[in-house]
């Protein structure tokens, strides 16, 4: 693209990943422009919920006012490169167009499917735009053509939140190829997020990221937020209807372009000596409890706790029991699985770690932690409106994945880190920093409990 004065290169990233889900009826959000200041992938279907696929992705698409709102929030100045490198049919250029006009604009379109180039390009044709279309994967595709045209770089973007857990091994390689310092169990959106400012070196980025992002022990950019140009917005659960994840959104001016490059280390995080983290994934909790009632021959069986038993202050012996599988290579154990009803057969056969990742149909969805079992530890419930503790000193409740766990070296520990846990104070400090849901109800993240247990009991 030609440019006889200095031109705005916009990068609208709406990394959509099946056509078919893209035209499922007329979409409603309530939000306002605050709360939705970016572009968020998020629907709610009108009769509709999201398919079990799109969640697996972490897919959700935005509705069409949500278009509008964050076309607005660009600020472009024409003339300029529009450009989404995911377009599907096009529902973001078009709510562009119709903000900044079409003259002097230049439309680019990326996207796997080519149906859905077809679609974007009629509806911008439509329009009378100036459309280049594209059929590549943005995290393959070479930035360098878009990083050569002059002028400022704007980024909006709605990158899928897959999480380390459910990437493929070659996934993960393949975002490691393209964003080389990754760290740890990071989320795709995060490596969606780093490779646009390293590489496009953009002058502002509005993005849709997962609830938990800012103290994410993967993000390494957390720096960036104590810039008083830039924020963070958490949005309330009631936003993202159909969704299974918080999300909130981040608004980026200032880059410290030195540290992202390399230049200087990005802000590093003490690192903690608390262990916290979520409970157990089993991926079929009702099915598991099941064969816990077969009282089979292998595996164990112990009592488990979620999230509501939590709640409503259920003891020890009042909770379920569930069964724990014995080692992948044991024998018999797929003798158990016989014994079920088909459906609950089929539930287990559907999840994820086996359909993708080839476990075995018996094992939990993911690894338990060892110290889960036979340590004294604290459980709490993941949402709560009010806090509650279940205080395992005896370490022989196993948490499951509506909580969060604490591993204390000892009883008299455990019982000092719950009497702090149950204080106004503690309880303002997770309010102010967790993903706000319905009712007044709040999400803890492993994160932000850890982050309160180091300054109220490491720090004395």
């Amino acid at each position: 693209m030609s440019c006889q004065s200095k031109s705005v290169i916009c990068i609208i990233l709406d990394l959509r990943l099946d056509l078919n889900q893209y035209s499922r009826g007329t979409i409603s959000l309530s939000a306002t422009p605050e709360d939705c200041d970016s572009n968020s992938k998020v629907y709610e279907m009108s009769g509709q919920s999201i398919s079990k696929r799109d969640r697996l992705n972490g897919a959700f698409y935005t509705p069409s006012h949500v278009a509008r709102m964050m076309a607005r929030n660009l600020s472009v100045d024409s003339p300029a490169t529009i450009v989404d490198p995911a377009c599907g049919r096009g529902d973001l250029l078009e709510a562009i167009a119709h903000e900044y006009g079409t003259s002097n604009m230049h439309f680019i379109g990326v996207d796997k499917d080519s149906r859905a180039l077809r679609m974007c390009e009629e509806t911008l044709t439509s329009l009378n735009g100036n459309v280049t279309l594209l059929k590549a994967d943005y995290i393959n595709f070479d930035l360098s053509s878009i990083k050569g045209d002059s002028g400022d770089i704007y980024v909006t973007m709605n990158p899928p939140f897959r999480g380390y857990g459910v990437l493929s091994k070659r996934k993960r390689r393949e975002l490691q190829r393209a964003v080389p310092d990754l760290q740890g169990r990071f989320n795709m959106a995060h490596a969606f997020l780093k490779r646009t400012i390293t590489e496009l070196q953009p002058k502002t980025v509005v993005a849709l990221m997962p609830g938990a992002w800012p103290i994410a022990s993967y993000n390494d950019l957390q720096s960036l937020l104590r810039r008083k140009e830039n924020k963070w917005k958490a949005l309330p659960d009631s936003i993202f209807h159909g969704a299974t994840t918080t999300a909130g959104v981040v608004v980026l001016h200032n880059f410290e372009r030195p540290t992202l490059d390399g230049k200087r280390s990005l802000h590093r995080r003490k690192k903690s000596s608390m262990v916290v983290r979520q409970g157990v994934a089993t991926g079929a909790d009702d099915v598991f409890f099941t064969i816990a009632g077969l009282r089979p021959r292998i595996g164990r069986i112990v009592h488990a706790v979620r999230g509501r038993d939590i709640a409503i202050g259920l003891k020890p012996r009042r909770l379920p029991t569930i069964w724990i599988p014995p080692n992948p290579e044991s024998e018999g154990a797929i003798s158990i699985i016989d014994e079920l009803e088909i459906d609950e057969k089929k539930k287990l056969a559907l999840r994820y770690c086996v359909r993708k990742l080839g476990a075995p149909i018996w094992e939990y969805h993911e690894r338990m932690p060892q110290w889960f079992l036979g340590s004294p530890k604290l459980i709490v419930p993941e949402v709560c409106t009010k806090m509650s503790v279940c205080l395992d000193l005896d370490g022989a409740v196993l948490p499951l994945h509506s909580t969060i766990a604490i591993l204390s070296s000892n009883k008299k520990s455990a019982k000092s880190v719950s009497e702090l846990l149950l204080t106004t104070q503690a309880w303002r400090f997770l309010r102010k920093r967790c993903p706000k849901m319905v009712n007044r109800a709040i999400r803890l993240t492993a994160p932000v409990v850890r982050e309160l247990l180091d300054r109220h009991v490491v720090s004395k």
